[in-house]
């Protein structure tokens, strides 16, 4: 009784009630520290997941950056600023390793558990391959590109190549994490959104009213955390589908539409265009006035292309100066005929850079669905080669796609197949035509051609397999095939102390952009023990117009300070025939067969070749009419001071074999003097006695 009166007494309940109150102090403080804990782990996962998306789509902002770089080091002349963008293309590619290393490392993720670990790594394992071998496979690729930039001031093309495949392969890729990833902060927000709704229930139940001044700002915390997760949300989607230049919808965003247009068109039975549309010597503006006109001008084609696209259109930017617009209508080809000429009205229109004038056009390829096929890739493919024909036909014009392009595709293709089987077994040899000095009754020079002996189709004639050797990258291995050949045939002439003038060849433009052209022509003429001044190149008047990128007139000048003659073709069809002349140094002008064929009855010919001859007599410059194939040409030529002539009427194109003959039979006599209808005719025999010879 004593003990339960004492336990009853004031001072008694005072203690236990105190020491109740602080029991009950401290299972409040522990269910808030608990509730607090809970809180903190899902704004701290919430938190951590926009770290590391932050990084993702940074990491692919970076790979972005190195393309940009890597397209202005391409464009850029080799000037003391050259090793300034390798070196901050040096630092973005650190940047990019450094990013990779902490998406990458599960030890630098903080604060996870396993699960959202093997989640993140569920998603970068997404693809057959790692995101980190393509990384890799694109960092090695620079490392590559910054050696041979560092070493020879100079990108091989096939460097650039890799560098940007790797690239695409690695942003696609990067693309598709980034969408894992985003449903990955979905279940982030949607376990936060279930810990606020068990944080609830335990406070109200636990502590009541406390619960409810409690609740309220952690509440308002997470749903902002939430908001702005569905604000990196929405922006990510905004730049995953959208072009950072031009703002028009980008690649994924045009595959996207076009896979929803077509099963649309599919379902309403009515048609649907597909345009590529390609940007007309875009390059030019690029290589002539920089990055900064090239940009505006395809923001101010990108505003146009808005303006045309109307509700039934919609236009992205593939990629470049590409354009890819998916066309809708319910009427026939002829609606997308008049819809496609509007655009190139609207983009024919030049542009004001900065006082400069940007003259514009485009060309288009269309395919037709459901006309040219019912295949989503098919139906790209198609509007690709009705492109090609567009070019083909001079650019700034549309071509709708039909069967016989597929066939001249696969034409292409086979005869690409055919020419380098030609060019490992020896079939492609140099031809030469004599030119021939109609007042000293000299051998001017001989020029090199290329002919092609099939073996089951016979000659193939330079028109038709030149083309494809240029497009399949084979030009230069092509070009310097024929020319050691040829060389190797001059030398022979050489040491026999035959009399031939000049060994002329021609040089495309591919050739002259490689930066070894004039030492691997230099040391093959050495080789065979050819003195280089029996050497000429011509070369198109196209060829050097625009010479920011290769530095061809100081290979030219490198060339002539060898003995090496230059000697422009075709004078008189290009853009700027008098600058070249004054600029580029050239030994000798070849006038193009244009104006020689009919020159005594076409009066325009006869005084724009007269202006040329009487311009190069001022300059110093000799002159070789090509193309002359009757006495009255001739005749005429010889009257107005042209002596160097070639042309069928001289000697049609021979073989090594045939030329030889043809020089040791060469010796005009003097009643050739004066009477070039005898001196014509003999030439003529004498070519069908080498050639039968």
């Amino acid at each position: 009784m004593a003990l339960e009166h004492k336990n009853l007494s004031p001072a008694h309940l005072r203690k236990h009630t105190l020491r109740a109150g602080l029991s009950a102090l401290g299972l409040i403080s522990a269910i808030l520290i608990l509730c607090a804990i809970f809180f903190a782990i899902g704004i701290s996962r919430s938190a951590e997941s926009n770290r590391i998306f932050e990084l993702v789509t940074y990491q692919q902002t970076v790979a972005e950056k190195l393309a940009k770089q890597v397209n202005s080091l391409e464009n850029y002349e080799y000037t003391q600023n050259y090793d300034e963008k390798l070196a901050v293309l040096q630092l973005t590619v650190d940047e990019a390793r450094s990013v990779q290393e902490q998406i990458t490392m599960p030890g630098k993720w903080g604060p996870m558990d396993a699960y959202e670990v093997n989640v993140l790594r569920e998603a970068y394992q997404e693809e057959p391959l790692l995101i980190d071998q393509r990384f890799n496979a694109m960092m090695t690729a620079y490392d590559e590109l910054l050696v041979s930039a560092r070493q020879d001031h100079n990108i091989p093309t096939t460097t650039l190549k890799t560098v940007h495949s790797k690239t695409e392969v690695f942003i696609s890729s990067q693309s598709k994490v980034i969408k894992l990833y985003l449903k990955r902060i979905d279940d982030v927000l949607d376990q936060s959104r279930w810990r606020i709704s068990l944080t609830f229930l335990c406070t109200f139940l636990s502590l009541g009213a406390i619960g409810l001044f409690l609740l309220n700002p952690f509440s308002k915390r997470i749903e902002s955390q939430a908001k702005a997760v569905e604000q990196v949300n929405e922006k990510l989607r905004i730049t995953a589908l959208r072009d950072t230049l031009t703002g028009l919808p980008n690649r994924l965003a045009i595959t996207e539409h076009l896979t929803q247009e077509l099963k649309d068109a599919t379902e309403q039975d009515r048609p649907l265009a597909v345009a590529h549309i390609d940007i007309d010597h875009f390059k030019v503006i690029n290589d002539k006035y920089g990055h900064a006109a090239g940009d505006y001008f395809l923001s101010e084609i990108s505003k146009r292309m808005l303006q045309w696209e109307g509700e039934d259109n919609l236009v992205a930017r593939f990629g470049g100066d590409e354009f890819v617009a998916v066309m809708s209508s319910d009427g026939k080809a002829c609606t997308f005929e008049k819809r496609a000429e509007e655009l190139l009205k609207l983009i024919e229109t030049p542009i004001n850079f900065e006082g400069i004038t940007l003259i514009s056009s485009a060309s288009i390829g269309i395919s037709i669905y459901p006309l040219d096929t019912q295949n989503f890739a098919e139906l790209m493919v198609n509007a690709d080669l009705a492109l090609y024909e567009a070019k083909q036909d001079g650019r700034g014009c549309a071509r709708f796609f039909n069967a016989s392009m597929r066939e001249a595709l696969n034409l292409r293709k086979a005869l690409e197949a055919e020419l380098r089987t030609a060019l490992d077994k020896g079939h492609l040899k140099p031809f030469f035509q004599p030119q021939v000095n109609i007042a000293t009754r000299q051998l001017a020079g001989v020029e090199v051609l290329m002919r092609w002996s099939h073996e089951t189709r016979g000659s193939i004639p330079p028109i038709e397999f030149l083309p494809v050797a240029e497009s399949s990258g084979l030009m230069v291995r092509l070009g310097r095939h024929v020319m050691e050949k040829a060389i190797i045939e001059a030398s022979k002439w050489h040491a026999l102390n035959i009399p031939f003038g000049r060994l002329a060849l021609n040089v495309s433009s591919n050739e002259l952009h490689e930066a070894d052209f004039v030492d691997w022509l230099l040391q093959t003429a050495k080789r065979y023990n050819l003195p280089a001044n029996k050497l000429s190149i011509e070369i198109l008047e196209t060829v050097i117009m625009n010479d920011t990128r290769y530095k061809i007139s100081e290979k030219l000048a490198r060339l002539r300070s060898n003995d090496i003659h230059i000697e422009l073709d075709d004078f008189g069809t290009g853009y700027a025939s008098l600058q070249q002349v004054k600029v580029g140094g050239i030994d000798r002008l070849k006038i193009d067969r244009s104006f020689i064929t009919n020159l005594h009855n076409d009066h325009c010919n006869f005084v724009i070749v007269n202006s040329i001859l009487e311009m190069a007599r001022k300059l110093d410059v000799d002159v070789i009419a090509e193309g002359a194939e009757t006495i009255a040409e001739l005749d005429t030529l010889m009257n107005i001071g042209c002596n160097m002539v070639q042309g069928f009427g001289i000697a049609k194109p021979m073989p090594a074999s045939a030329i030889s003959n043809w020089m040791n039979l060469f010796a005009p006599t003097k009643q050739d003097a004066d009477k070039p209808m005898k001196m014509f005719e003999r030439l003529k025999r004498q070519t069908l006695s080498a050639n039968t010879g």
